[in-house]
Parts: C-alpha cells; sequence; structure tokens
C-alpha cells in the first residue's frame, strides 16, 4: 500500500490468523514495517489480537519493534488493557524500562486503569518507583486520573518493598543501603516517624544524607506532605537547595503533589520559587500542570515568574489552558502572562482550543489574546477547534471574530454615514 501496509501487516490487524500462517510460509518478513515503523506485531498487539501476536512472535517478530511515536508493541498493548496480549509478549522479555516516547508500559497501563495489566508488568519487574518525562510514577499518574484501584496496588507494593528492603538491607546501625542509598533517616522521613528521626538525628544521623538518587530525608519528607517532618528536618540544618538527579528540589516536588503547607516552610526556609528542574519546569510550571491553583497561587504571591518555559517551549500558563484547569488559569492572569505564540509554535488560546476546554478558552478571550492569531501550522485557535470537532469552542470564537470585525467595520465608517437611531444623518 501507499503507506507501507504490507499483506501480512493487515492480515495481522485483522486478526487472519491462517491467512498470516500462508503469508509467513511463502517468505513474507515477519517484521516488514509500515512507513511509520508499525510492524504488523505492532498493530496486531494494539488491535488486541492475541493469538496473532503468539504466531508472529513464533516466527520470529521482534518483540520491542518501535513505531515513530516511541510506542512498542507491550506499550500499545498496556495503554489499551489487553491482558492477553501482554501475557504472550512478556514471555519474550521485552523491554519494561522508560521508552523513546518518555513513557514506561506501567504508566500508560496506569493512565487508563488497566489494573490486572498493571499487575501483569510488576509481576514482570517493571520498577514501579520509575518516573515518566513528566517526573511521575505510575501511581501518581493514576491518582490523576482517579483510577483509585491501581493507586492503591501500587501504593501496597512500594510499601511493601521499602519494609523488605528496610528489613533484610539495612544494618541496624545508621549505615545506608548500599543497592540505593537509602538511610534510616530517609525512610523514617518518608513515613513521617518525628519521634524516630528525632532519636537518629541525637544519635548522629547526618541530615541530608541523599540516595543514588539523589533523594534526601528532606526531599522525601516534602513529597509525602509530613509537615512536622519537614519541620524537623529543616529545624536540624536540612539543606532547601540539594536535588536530585534531575533537578528536582524539595520546593519542586511539594509543588506537585500539591502541599501547600510544606511549600510555604521551604519558602520560608529560603527556598528559591524558581529553581528549575534540569528541563528547565519551575515549581510554578508543574503545578500549573498538576491543576494546583492554591500552589499556583501561593507560588506568585512568593515572586515565582509566571512565563518561565520549559524546553519544550511550554509555559505556566500554556500547561493549564491545554489541561483545562480553569481555578489556575484565572490565578495566572493576574500576573499578566504572555498570550502570544510560545517557542512551541502555539499560543495558549491554541491550546485549550485543541482539547476543547470551552471556559478556559473565554477565560483567554477575556484577557486579550488574539482569536486571528495563527500558530506554526497557519491555523487559528477557532480551525484547530473545528478540526477536533469542538463545535462549542468553533462557534463561541466565530461569533467573538464576527463581533469584532462589525465592531471594527462600525468604527470605521465616517460619522456622517452612520445612522442615529430611526434617522440617517447626511
Amino acid at each position: 500500500m501507499k503507506d507501507g501496509a504490507s499483506p501480512q501487516f493487515i492480515a495481522a490487524q485483522n486478526g487472519h490468523k491462517n491467512v498470516l500462517v500462508l503469508l509467513l510460509a511463502a517468505g513474507a518478513d515477519p517484521d516488514q514495517k509500515r512507513h511509520d515503523l508499525a510492524t504488523p506485531l505492532w498493530i496486531s498487539a494494539q488491535m488486541g489480537h492475541d493469538h496473532i501476536v503468539k504466531t508472529l512472535l513464533q516466527h520470529g517478530a521482534y518483540v520491542d519493534s518501535v513505531r515513530v511515536d516511541g510506542a512498542t508493541p507491550l506499550f500499545k498493548a498496556s495503554h489499551k488493557g489487553h491482558a492477553h496480549v501482554v501475557h504472550e509478549l512478556l514471555k519474550y522479555k521485552p523491554k519494561l524500562g522508560v521508552l523513546p516516547n518518555g513513557e514506561t508500559c506501567l504508566h500508560a497501563a496506569s493512565l487508563f486503569g488497566h489494573l490486572p495489566v498493571v499487575k501483569q508488568l510488576v509481576a514482570a519487574g517493571s520498577n514501579i518507583n520509575q518516573r515518566n518525562q513528566d517526573n511521575l510514577t505510575a501511581a501518581q499518574i493514576a491518582k490523576q486520573e482517579n483510577h483509585m484501584d491501581v493507586y492503591q496496588y501500587l501504593m501496597e507494593k512500594e510499601s511493601n518493598q521499602r519494609l523488605h528492603s528496610t528489613s533484610s538491607s539495612i544494618p541496624r546501625r545508621q549505615q545506608t543501603n548500599g543497592a540505593t542509598g537509602t538511610t534510616p533517616l530517609f525512610f523514617a522521613a518518608q513515613g513521617g516517624y518525628v519521634d524516630i528521626a528525632r532519636i537518629l538525628l541525637k544519635a548522629g544521623a547526618q541530615v541530608d544524607t541523599c540516595s543514588l538518587d539523589g533523594g534526601t530525608p528532606l526531599f522525601v519528607a516534602c513529597q509525602g506532605g509530613h509537615v512536622n517532618m519537614v519541620k524537623e528536618l529543616l529545624s536540624s540544618g536540612a539543606s532547601v537547595r540539594t536535588t536530585m538527579k534531575d533537578g528536582a528540589s524539595p520546593q519542586f516536588i511539594a509543588a506537585q503533589n500539591g502541599h501547600k503547607n510544606v511549600l510555604v516552610l521551604l519558602l520560608a526556609a529560603g527556598a528559591d520559587p524558581d529553581q528549575k528542574r534540569h528541563d528547565l519546569a519551575t515549581p510554578l510550571w508543574i503545578s500549573a500542570q498538576m491543576g494546583h491553583d492554591h500552589i499556583v497561587k501561593t507560588l506568585l504571591q512568593h515572586g515565582a515568574y509566571v512565563d518561565s518555559v520549559r524546553v519544550d517551549g511550554a509555559t505556566p500558563l500554556f500547561k493549564a489552558s491545554h489541561k483545562g484547569h480553569a481555578h489556575v488559569v484565572h490565578e495566572l492572569l493576574k500576573y499578566k502572562p504572555k498570550l502570544g505564540v510560545l517557542p512551541n509554535g502555539e499560543t495558549c488560546l491554541h491550546a485549550a482550543s485543541l482539547f476543547g476546554h470551552l471556559p478556559v478558552v473565554k477565560q483567554l478571550v477575556a484577557a486579550g489574546s488574539n482569536i486571528n492569531q495563527r500558530n506554526q501550522d497557519n491555523l487559528t485557535a477557532a480551525q484547530i477547534a473545528k478540526q477536533e470537532n469542538h463545535m462549542d469552542v468553533y462557534q463561541y470564537l466565530m461569533e467573538k471574530e464576527s463581533n469584532q470585525r462589525l465592531h471594527s467595520t462600525s468604527s470605521s465608517i465616517p460619522r456622517r454615514q452612520q445612522t442615529n437611531g430611526a434617522v440617517a444623518i447626511k
């Protein structure tokens, strides 16, 4: 086909096993790619055809083929919740770590609440603490999407792993776990056990000893929202300037998880409200993405820069508009953020229109967004909305454009040619 689809690809896509077997016996390549690099295994995994997946793998298909979007067959099966397909793929030891798209298969399954698949992936060895391109774990993704069964399962697994690690790997004295670099104080801080932390600190535990990924007791206390623990660690001299290997600071994780009281303590202790992660995301950026308007308000009141830009060219307002967080947009607009074309070639109005967030579209237009502005693809926000079938957004923007045009026409006509009531002045 013009798109590169082969006979074996279409047979796999439609679940025709007997046809596929004939083609393979005739010498068809089980890994022949479409132009987007999708293979017969990839498409059959997406479609949920476990019998086709099994057949292709038995004929030597590569289990970790990657489409142009960075997704593997296991990723697509996990994303779609095809547990039987996942079962077949796992027999061939596919990659479980971060893929070229910045996600893991566990993140994909958690995003859509596929608990059976989540359990399969964890049993196969998926790292439940692995973070994706947005620095989120699978559990955080599940909680964000309100898949509480997945969230609770992952948190129980994490707790069990931590308890096992504590009992089997950490000596009774205050030594670190060689595998992770964690200390008893780290675990006390993570669990919010202030009394235990005091005993350890009094016995000489180093307050800023970090794990191999850079996490300090203060960081994990902030992550869990343990206010009293944060107070204890700060009073013992914990540094607010230490970061994870990806550059995430204590104030970043507090902002990400919506812990206002913790954040206020950190800012009072001298934490920089604009300290960036390595991808240039700030606490304000992540709180805007997560929809934490109370955090956004607090950071802005403490001087956070409203137009900070992540490496992908998106500002806090862009992310809030993209996600449809109207309350966050309300807080950000008070500080006069940029409404024009951003380094990513888009405007915040385009982002809101793309996903049909009408309340946010109205906020942005009221704030002065140019409804006729074109993006990097030469499209207006209205055209984007129509393209995505968000007709309420499209109609609203077209009405606004029409009103602006009428107003412009009216104001440009000499007063002598305008009517006054029922009488035309000539």
